[in-house]
Parts: C-alpha cells; structure tokens; sequence
C-alpha cells in the first residue's frame, strides 16, 4: 500500500510591502501549528518515511518543524522546486516519480494547486485544505503511478482546528 499525505504550508506573513512571495516566513500561528501536526502523525503512528516539499521559505518551514516533530532530519528533506507556484499535474508528475522504496510520503505546498490536487485525488468535495492541513489518501498498488489514476482506498482530513 501507498500512503500519500498531502499539506499546505502552515500560516503565514502576509503585509503589504512585505518580502516577495517566495520569501514569506510563518506566523506565530503557523509556528505552533506545524510541529503540532507533526506530533499528530507520530501520535497515529503514520510518520512519513519520505518528506517532499517546495522551496518557498513558509512551505520548507512547515516540512522542517513536521520532521523535527517526526525525528526525521531536516537534511533528508526533498525540495522540488518546481513545486513552487505549479499546477497539480506538475505534482502528480513529481508523485509518481517517488522511489517505489518510499510507502509513506508527506509533500508540502501552497494553494491554489494543494486544494485542486486534493480535490482531484479524493474526488469528495474537498473546497479547500486550510493551512497545515494534512490529507492521508491511501492506495493499494506497488508503486506510485495509481495515484491519480485511481481513487484512494481510504483518505482523512486533519486540520490545526481538529481536537483529538
């Protein structure tokens, strides 16, 4: 089975005249919010093996503060930059280049394109993944090219908001 998570970036700074884009930093919100989530898939027992993320400062914060949560390097964290301001078959390329190794993968962004690829995998009517959302989608199959040929097995949805 393929386990494949995915999360959009943890809360950020957002001003007027503020850094560019690319460059925005989490908030305090988001600073909270990120290891919690993290600390929420070590509590189910669903650490990812592999950690993907775009190389926009807030969304490779966000993969940092839920693999230090994990015990998982921040050094063996992937970044795609083509991830960054992409389309969601720019990601289902990237998904199924994954090594076949790899059972359990957590891959962090941005909206617009986290909530369309959500939407288009579940197929369940998911509007929008809220910061530091994570979506589990679960497949059978021995490597990752089902994904997004197929509807997943089984999927959940756990947000910052969710208790227990």
């Amino acid at each position: 089975m393929k386990q494949l998570m995915l999360m959009r970036h943890a809360k950020s700074v957002r001003e007027p005249g503020g850094p560019p884009d690319v460059d925005r930093p989490l908030n305090e919100r988001g600073l909270r919010a990120a290891p919690e989530m993290g600390k929420r898939l070590v509590e189910r027992g669903e650490v990812p093996e592999h950690i993907v993320s775009s190389h926009a400062r807030r969304a490779l914060h966000t993969a940092q503060l839920v693999a230090d949560a994990c015990g998982i390097a921040r050094a063996d964290i992937e970044i795609v930059d083509e991830l960054y301001d992409s389309t969601p078959s720019v990601w289902i390329k990237c998904i199924h280049a994954l090594s076949t190794k790899f059972d359990r993968v957590l891959m962090v962004g941005h909206n617009p394109e986290m909530s369309e690829l959500a939407q288009r995998l579940s197929g369940e009517g998911i509007d929008e993944l809220p910061t530091a959302a994570i979506l589990r989608l679960d497949y059978g199959g021995p490597d990752w090219s089902v994904v997004g040929n197929a509807k997943p097995r089984d999927w959940n949805l756990d947000t910052p908001k969710k208790k227990g």
